[in-house]
């Protein structure tokens, strides 16, 4: 009888901590493409899944340019889902608004059968959107990444934009005499 109150009070603990690690928003897939901007940033993809598989695309201006292929570890993918629940998801913007003088970032966050598309200008304002969208973006830098031969689908657009600041004929004022 006395080692009742013992089993019982390690069957509560057992059982309270069943669901600890579950996180808020687990995150199948993450995609995001950013750059373009009167700096011309580079202009790169990303998809990142919960099997831990990465997918990369440099375009303009990126240091390594075509279509490429990785593994991100498991604690990496844990961080990416802790910061993803510190940010504040809600206020960001779902609306495309192309700006030329800015660096432009586009993100599609899948959580279960839910959907989140979010469009955002990165500029000097550095909110935790932008934090957790620099940061994720990042995530190529250092991994082993392989060539791969045929190109990835992405949802996407931004990442395929052109140079806004194409080399054109210099505009031409007529002088009224």
């Amino acid at each position: 009888m006395r080692y009742f109150g013992l089993i019982l009070g390690l069957f509560f603990c057992l059982v309270g901590c069943k669901n600890c690690n579950h996180r808020q928003n687990h995150i199948n897939k993450i995609e995001i493409a950013a750059g373009g901007g009167i700096l011309r940033a580079p202009v790169i993809g990303l998809i990142l899944d919960s099997s831990l598989s990465l997918k990369y695309y440099g375009g303009l201006y990126a240091k390594r340019q075509g279509f490429f292929e990785g593994k991100v570890d498991k604690p990496f993918w844990d961080s990416l889902t802790y910061k993803f629940e510190k940010i504040r998801i809600k206020s960001a913007d779902t609306t495309r608004n192309y700006v030329l003088d800015a660096e432009q970032a586009e993100a599609i966050i899948v959580i279960g059968n839910y959907k989140i598309h979010v469009y955002h200008i990165i500029g000097d304002n550095r909110d935790s959107i932008t934090n957790f969208l620099l940061w994720t973006l990042n995530a190529y830098k250092g991994i082993v990444l392989q060539k791969l031969k045929d190109s990835v689908k992405f949802e996407t657009t931004i990442q395929f934009m052109k140079d806004p600041i194409e080399k054109k004929d210099p505009v031409k004022f007529p002088i009224n005499k």
